[in-house]
């Protein structure tokens, strides 16, 4: 008697969707639309490279003065989002003032002020769906109506640093 062996089938994967919610949708879309402006706005370089730039590494990352966790209310907001290299967004988490020193020169200490008082009073709260919709609605306007030639001065009147 031989005993010979035989594959076991293999079943199809299912093509099934994952569910996605609605909030993941709009977080995504979001994140997308910031990163594109940011990185348009920044010129796909590092903002702290004026500063120090003998620390920069050359790879370009999204960054935020006030961490994603720290603060999930300004995780999408233009005032706190920038280009920062892996060695200077590393080093910002770790407590290095250099971000905080690039803030206050190119968009002053009020502003800096203000956006640490605006994370302190959304402690624990996030947006809502139809908050992270006008988000997308006003960052989709200010993509499309970017400027070709434009300043520091020009892209804050125009609300490109929130």
């Amino acid at each position: 008697m031989v005993i010979k062996s035989v594959p076991k089938s293999i079943r199809a994967k299912s093509k099934r969707k994952k569910y996605v919610s609605p909030r993941k949708r709009l977080e995504a879309k979001l994140e997308s639309l910031v990163r594109k402006i940011v990185f348009w706005r920044d010129q796909n370089v590092c903002v702290e490279a004026e500063i120090d730039g003998a620390r920069c590494n050359g790879v370009p990352q999204w960054g935020h003065v006030i961490g994603r966790h720290a603060s999930p209310w300004l995780k999408y907001d233009l005032m706190n989002s920038t280009v920062q290299c892996a060695c200077h967004n590393r080093l910002h988490h770790y407590g290095d003032p250099t971000m905080f020193l690039w803030y206050s020169k190119t968009l002053g200490a009020k502003r800096l002020t203000a956006l640490m008082l605006t994370a302190k009073e959304h402690i624990g709260i996030v947006r809502t769906e139809a908050e992270l919709q006008d988000m997308i609605d006003r960052y989709t306007e200010l993509w499309e109506n970017r400027p070709a030639l434009f300043d520091v001065k020009t892209l804050i009147t125009r609300g490109y640093f929130g």
